[in-house]
């Protein structure tokens, strides 16, 4: 003897009847269970009420099964019976025989048995009396109904459906009607719908004929409706209506093209001013740093020079003193040619230690070539594009520096054979290229930034950092260098007078 119990998933509360005589069938007052294998399993379908409270089963001679439960007859065709005892866990397919049919009342527990005669007559009992079905006669078989789209509404105004139809801005709450033509049994026909990219999956709605959407989004949409005939049967395709929302001012395109365009000129102009006050930082430290440098030189000028040249007017007039043949005054004129030398060397830091003069920046870089060319073999080009303009006075001597050490470290370290220079005018910046075919830079010296106990690279490096320029290398061993410097319009041209008014 076997027991089953909830474990085996028999756990109906109570059991309203069994049925063995082909399979084990379990009847419950919340569905009905079939036995397959060493366990119960419940027999699903699209609305479980219907097989509540089943009271009897009955087979008719071709396989076919009607179960008499709570809500009326349950029809289940020989193959569905047996697609469902091979799967259990798969809906039941069915025909609901209700009390829109005939049936009379409600099952009952009264009336237990059903029986189908030697005539093919199935005969059942209901709360309000027995009633008797000819199973050889064919149920009835209803066509799929139509199915209509019929009105779609705003807060401001209904609308009659037209497929594509174009709703004004602003319409994101909705209300969509539809319904379908049933003439015999309408209370049976039943609804499921969905609006793509909103629901995930079909909206049963029962017999509601009504649909309902709130914050939809703008462009289109498709709405989605199908309903089932008298007998259950949903139809095989839904009906499809197609609307869209048009786009209020702030959801159109210009619109968000304009808010993009602004936003990128905004970063734009926050990018410019930024890189403003960065290169009016470095003129007002290089301002700084020449004021600081002239006041050296005019302290140097005003004290210390004009007291050596003093002393050496006192010592020329004491030799003048002495005899025109006496040793001390030959040895007093060497000196006094010597404290000469420490003066004009003098001058000559101090000169260098105020503004430079206004350089020609080409003609200095042709000059520079020139003498290089005579110390090294190689071949010197140099071109111009653009515009002329007048540099800034220290921007220019920069420039110059910086030429002068990417040149020289190609003819000397990278022995390069043809040396080019570049110097481009334009608007927004102006570009100084020096490019060589010599040996190359070591990938490696790149990264680190410098040889080990060299400074030329890491001074051009620094001098471009100091002048608020960027500067690019490209170089690989045995293809040449290219060193590019690039300094902002505002930093390199003469806009103005001088940095002092700057």
């Amino acid at each position: 003897m076997t027991k089953f119990g909830p474990a085996q998933g028999l756990d109906f509360e109570n059991a309203s009847f069994v049925d063995a005589r082909d399979g084990i069938l379990v009847g419950g007052s919340d569905g009905t269970a079939i036995l397959s294998g060493t366990r119960f399993f419940r027999i699903q379908a699209e609305d479980p009420r219907v097989l509540y409270n089943v009271v009897g089963i009955a087979k008719a001679p071709n396989g076919d099964r009607y179960l008499n439960g709570a809500r009326g007859l349950v029809y289940v065709k020989a193959a569905d019976w047996r697609a469902m005892t091979a799967q259990p866990t798969q809906p039941l397919r069915y025909t609901l025989i209700d009390t829109l049919d005939g049936y009379p009342g409600a099952a009952t527990s009264l009336i237990e048995g059903m029986a189908i005669d030697s005539a093919g007559i199935l005969w059942f009992g209901g709360s309000e009396g027995i009633a008797s079905l000819d199973t050889k006669a064919p149920l009835r078989k209803a066509s799929p109904l139509p199915v209509f789209v019929t009105a779609l509404e705003t807060p401001t105004q209904r609308y009659r459906t037209i497929d594509g139809m174009v709703l004004p801005p602003g319409s994101s709450g909705l209300r969509i009607d539809y319904t379908a033509l049933g003439y015999t049994m309408p209370e049976r026909i039943r609804f499921r719908y969905r609006l793509e990219g909103v629901d995930s999956d079909w909206i049963d709605a029962g017999t509601r004929r009504t649909a309902y959407y709130t914050n939809l989004g703008l462009g289109e949409h498709r709405f989605s409706v199908v309903a089932t005939n008298e007998d259950g049967a949903w139809n095989p395709a839904p009906v499809t209506f197609s609307f869209e929302i048009e786009p209020t001012i702030t959801q159109s395109r210009p619109f968000i093209v304009l808010c993009v365009v602004l936003s990128l000129a905004l970063i734009y102009g926050l990018h410019r001013l930024r890189l403003r006050r960065s290169e009016r930082r470095i003129v007002e430290h290089m301002r700084t740093r020449q004021l600081e440098r002239e006041r050296i030189a005019r302290l140097l000028h005003d004290t210390f020079l004009q007291s050596v040249q003093g002393l050496t007017y006192a010592f020329q007039g004491l030799a003048n003193s002495l005899p025109a043949q006496s040793t001390m005054r030959g040895q007093m004129e060497k000196l006094l040619d010597m404290a000469e030398d420490v003066i004009v060397e003098g001058r000559n830091n101090v000169s260098a230690l105020r503004a430079p003069p206004a350089r020609d920046v080409e003609h200095d870089l042709t000059v520079l070539a020139q003498s290089l060319a005579e110390a090294f073999p190689v071949q010197f080009s140099f071109t111009s594009t653009g515009t002329r303009r007048d540099f800034d006075p220290i921007i220019a001597d920069e420039l110059h520096l910086f030429a002068r050490e990417a040149i020289f470290n190609a003819c000397r370290h990278a022995q390069a054979e043809r040396v080019s220079v570049t110097l481009e005018y334009d608007v927004r910046f102006v570009r100084l290229c020096v490019r060589d075919d010599g040996r190359g830079i070591d990938p490696q010296v790149l990264a680190d930034g410098a040889p080990a106990g060299h400074w030329g690279l890491r001074g051009l490096r620094e001098r471009a950092e100091g002048m608020g320029a960027t500067l690019e290398i490209e170089s690989s061993p045995g293809t040449g260098t290219l060193l590019c410097l690039r300094i902002g319009a505002d930093m390199a041209y003469r806009v103005r007078e001088t940095i002092k008014d700057r």
